[in-house]
């Protein structure tokens, strides 16, 4: 069976690269100074624009979302046991919108023809919701 977890960043398109840094920077620090939070560090593609996003372990949800608000993230990526994916929008009340398709391992190059997908850098393996 398969984990459950999170996919989120601290970017948005409508700030600044330093300011894009800085709420990076924060949610890597509360993330690294709690030992029992379970997370890596990814690279993401949201809607064509690379960040930097953390893949963090379902079980610790709350801080999730927490920071998500925070950092006024648009949506929060959340992946079932089943591969099932689904967008949690924390400034909408924590709406919820089931995707279609299933987040798995795709190849680079159809990755790279995607507006979304992620990268594990630490695996070279790239994935998306196809």
């Amino acid at each position: 069976m398969r984990t459950q977890f999170f996919i989120f960043s601290g970017s948005l398109a409508s700030e600044s690269s330093e300011t894009n840094k800085q709420a990076t920077d924060m949610i890597k620090k509360c993330l690294s100074d709690n030992p029992s939070i379970v997370y890596r560090n990814v690279d993401g593609c949201y809607k064509g624009s690379t960040e930097q996003s953390f893949l963090v372990d379902a079980k610790h949800e709350e801080v999730v979302m927490h920071l998500a608000k925070m950092t006024r993230q648009e949506s929060v990526l959340f992946v079932d046991r089943k591969g099932g994916a689904h967008l949690i929008y924390p400034g909408m009340g924590y709406l919820t919108e089931k995707l279609s398709g299933k987040f798995q391992e795709v190849d680079r190059d159809k990755a790279l023809e995607l507006d979304n997908f992620t990268r594990d850098a630490s695996t070279n393996t790239y994935w998306a919701v196809v």
